[in-house]
């Protein structure tokens, strides 16, 4: 079947589009399918507008006119972009965008598999929530179990 759209390729991409009930489908090739998602007549979903409905993500009152000092972007732009400017915006924006990524991830932090030549990573992260354990054992003075906490990072 030929692209209904230049009428000269092969047709390998099928549009259906459901807008009201009325169901209509488009056979086109690579090239026309790419020209139809850029020009946005098919493909009508702007995924920022989704997470900012979803999860409320706007400038809290009082920060409008705050923006990342290297790129200059604003919260509502990375709502509208669901992309950062630059690396320093995560600094920048750290507060407004955790909550976020809590939602989304259940986790404020890169929770993934590990490959398994980084065995020095494995042994990193389990020291690190070690001394964490560590740390609060202290705080609220549980000695008992600071002093195994202890002992167990020694033995790493």
């Amino acid at each position: 079947m030929l692209c209904q759209n230049c009428k000269q390729n092969i047709a390998n991409v099928k549009i259906v589009q459901n807008i009201n009930g009325q169901i209509t489908e488009k056979y086109l090739c690579g090239a026309c399918s790419a020209l139809y998602s850029n020009a946005g007549s098919f493909f009508d979903v702007n995924v920022g507008n989704i997470l900012n409905n979803m999860f409320e993500i706007s400038e809290p009152a009082g920060i409008q006119t705050m923006s990342c000092p290297t790129c200059g972007m604003t919260v509502s732009e990375f709502a509208k972009l669901v992309k950062f400017g630059c690396s320093d915006c995560y600094k920048t924006f750290s507060e407004e965008i955790l909550p976020v990524c809590k939602k989304i991830h259940n986790s404020a932090s890169h929770v993934g598999k590990i490959p398994d030549i980084s065995e020095g990573l494995k042994q990193k992260k389990e020291l690190d929530a070690l001394r964490s354990d560590l740390t609060n054992a202290i705080a609220v003075e549980n000695y008992e179990l600071a002093a195994v906490l202890r002992d167990q990072i020694r033995d790493l």
